[in-house]
């Protein structure tokens, strides 16, 4: 999962570099400093485009908002489901009135660091999860930068 600060870096749960620019408008016509930096600024990025996307996907299908009432196996598909449907809609629809609400409510809300949360269950939090998560996040983290500086 890709979480906001508010997560610890952890096994299934991919959180942004402590310590390093993560708001957008802080990377506005700013190089970036190192590896960190870069990941964390396409870490938002994607955060960005998932938060809205299932934001548009509950506001076109209300059922999702009760998502928690339906067994696990019954949610995967039914999402996918309202996507083909909800892609299918966009083909036709010039401007879809749901993204241009969605871009204005973000516009309208400052980006705010994210509050502590209760650690989901089930998760590896021993130091052997933690020191392995933030491997695959620095690893992550290197081949985005190598190939930032390899395109410059």
């Amino acid at each position: 999962y890709i979480v906001d600060a508010g997560f610890t870096n952890m096994p299934r749960f991919l959180a942004p570099f402590r310590s390093q620019r993560y708001h957008l408008q802080e990377f506005c016509g700013h190089r970036y400093a190192g590896p960190k930096e870069l990941f964390n600024h396409r870490h938002l990025s994607l955060r960005n485009v998932i938060e809205r996307t299932f934001g548009v996907l509950k506001k076109r299908f209300p059922i999702l908002r009760s998502m928690p009432n339906y067994k696990s196996t019954r949610q995967g598909p039914l999402v996918s489901a309202y996507c083909v449907v909800h892609n299918w809609i966009c083909l036709c629809a010039v401007m879809d009135p749901f993204f241009m609400e969605a871009d204005n409510e973000m516009a309208a809300e400052a980006e705010a660091d994210g509050l502590p949360r209760d650690q989901p269950d089930n998760v590896d939090m021993s130091q052997h999860g933690l020191t392995s998560q933030s491997n695959v996040r620095d690893a992550i983290a290197t081949v985005m930068w190598l190939n930032h500086v390899h395109h410059a």
